[in-house]
């Protein structure tokens, strides 16, 4: 099978609430509520959900990144409350 057909494969991954709750390591009830808020990209067919690997993949990506920033962003804000603090001594 060549990379890009298996590759393609992946992205075409489809997955339950379980395997979803195994590969983000959080509970199924946890899955449930955050597809039923529309935090997970998923749909639901019926009365079960299936989400597509590699939106989650995205979805993970997107939520890395900003947590990232917001740790960025407060570690520049505690340093100038800190040099802030130093500079009144």
């Amino acid at each position: 099978m060549t990379k890009s057909i298996q590759t393609e494969k992946e992205h075409r991954t489809i997955l339950t609430v379980r395997e979803v709750a195994e590969y983000l390591r959080m509970s199924e009830a946890k899955v449930y509520r955050l597809a039923k808020e529309r935090c997970l990209p998923g749909v639901r067919i019926g009365k079960s959900w299936r989400f597509r690997k590699d939106l989650l993949d995205d979805w993970l990506s997107k939520r890395t990144e900003s947590s990232m920033d917001e740790r960025e962003r407060a570690g520049i804000a505690f340093k100038r409350a800190t040099a802030d603090m130093s500079s009144r001594d």
